[in-house]
């Protein structure tokens, strides 16, 4: 996302992002289709996707060239409680596979 937002290959950052956020997206439905997704992994898979349409809004907010900090805040702030979510998702799964 800051490379997008700097003057250096934006476009390119932007195609990355396009492709992360596709990924991403197929991620969560193979999550969520797991065998071992019980009740509680799919809760905390609910918890991500509402962080992910924070994060994702985020990133369509990418204006190249603007000063503004305040989808750059945003990014960070979505994507630490993406991040929070998401380990412990991993944790529930480990747990499961055991």
């Amino acid at each position: 996302y800051l490379a997008a937002t700097l003057p250096v290959e934006a476009s390119v950052a932007i195609a990355e992002i396009g492709k992360a956020r596709t990924e991403f997206t197929t991620a969560m439905g193979v999550l969520r289709n797991a065998p071992e997704a019980s009740v509680r992994i799919r809760d905390e898979l609910l918890l991500a996707d509402a962080q992910w349409v924070f994060f994702d809004a985020a990133l369509q907010q990418l204006q190249g060239g603007s000063h503004n900090t305040k989808p750059l805040a945003n990014v960070f702030v979505a994507s630490e409680n993406l991040l929070t979510v998401m380990d412990r998702v991993t944790g529930l799964f480990a747990t499961a596979s055991t």
